[in-house]
């Protein structure tokens, strides 16, 4: 249990590296600003074959000479794909198979990852890492049944989907763990100034919310959003070199949702986020040194603040002014109809 002044201390040191700084997605960082920021920096990105991974590996590798890539992810097919084309392109990109619900998967990438940068360069590490990978997972089945069915032996009751904890929130603290503890090379010290590292969690709207019934994912992305929090909170993580920061993008419009869902929430007149824009908000938080301790949603408008502290009611203020103007259909991401209070 810390102390009210430890924690104090944590908070203050949070707010200092926030002070004066208004998130602008308005305007956007010019390219001389983003070539400059990231010329010879790194990056590992899990779940980096497709969707928003593959959007932030193909963004990173082109934006500057002398960057590398480090892509991981379950899918071979893909990954090396998207490897060998950017290669074509002149980018250093490595594919290294992952399994993110895998200690030693994860293990083994950051070896795999440390080496491949030693043969670029010697002593060459890991500047900004990505935890992107996640899957949707299943439904939640509540219908209900007789009790005598669980004596029935050919009636087994089958578990509820967990791969999108496993995968989104287990898979995001076995990389944060390894990447803060060996992959960026803490150990030597750095001065901020010249050696910036950062942490991008990739939650959800669904961090704040829910989504009905799919309780495996809603739980991976509130758990996405404490593993944010949790590295915020102690004076430990806020003296820590590195920045951390989550997205929290709408409905999205990627391989992670299915035909028949996408055709469902579309008939339902659910206005999608654009990739693009989270793509764009991504590099802003890896480049922008200044952001740390924020978590930046995307919705059809655009990339915006959430201001996820005390002041902000933890992203509540925001997350209403989004429903009112139409940018959100509350109702497909609340968990439950409003009850009375009486």
């Amino acid at each position: 249990m810390h102390s009210k002044s430890s924690l104090q201390a944590a908070f203050d040191a949070v707010k200092e590296r926030q002070a004066g700084l208004t998130l602008d997605f308005n305007t956007p960082l010019s390219d001389v600003h983003i070539t400059q920021s990231l010329r010879g920096r790194t990056l590992l990105c899990t779940g980096g074959s497709s969707g928003f991974g593959a959007a932030f590996v193909t963004a990173f590798a082109k934006s500057a000479e002398d960057t590398a890539v480090i892509l991981a992810d379950l899918d071979v097919e893909k990954g090396i794909a998207l490897q060998d084309a950017l290669k074509a392109e002149g980018c250093a990109v490595k594919f290294i198979r992952t399994d993110v619900t895998d200690w030693e998967s994860q293990v083994n990438l950051f070896r795999a990852a440390l080496a491949w940068l030693s043969e670029i360069s010697p002593g060459r590490s890991i500047d900004h890492v990505i935890c992107s990978a996640g899957v949707l997972g299943g439904s939640l089945d509540i219908e209900p049944s007789h009790p005598a069915e669980l004596d029935y032996k050919n009636l087994q009751p089958k578990p509820p989907s967990a791969k999108g904890i496993a995968t989104g929130l287990t898979g995001s603290m076995y990389t944060a763990q390894l990447a803060l503890k060996y992959g960026m090379s803490l150990h030597v010290g750095h001065d901020t100034a010249l050696a910036d590292k950062s942490l991008l969690l990739l939650g959800s709207l669904a961090s704040y919310s829910g989504i009905a019934l799919q309780s495996d994912y809603t739980a991976s992305k509130w758990g996405v959003r404490g593993l944010f929090r949790s590295l915020l909170n102690d004076e430990t993580s806020a003296s820590c070199q590195v920045r951390i920061n989550m997205l929290a993008p709408f409905f999205t419009a990627t391989p992670l949702i299915p035909a028949q869902m996408l055709l469902y929430l579309k008939a339902k007149g659910v206005k999608f986020a654009r990739i693009e824009d989270v793509e764009a908000a991504a590099m802003r938080i890896l480049v922008d040194k200044r952001i740390h301790g924020r978590a930046v949603s995307v919705d059809v408008s655009g990339p915006f603040d959430l201001q996820d502290d005390w002041s902000g009611a933890y992203g509540a203020t925001v997350l209403e002014g989004g429903i009112v103007q139409g940018n959100l259909s509350m109702p497909l991401v609340q968990v439950s109809q409003p009850r009375s209070r009486d």
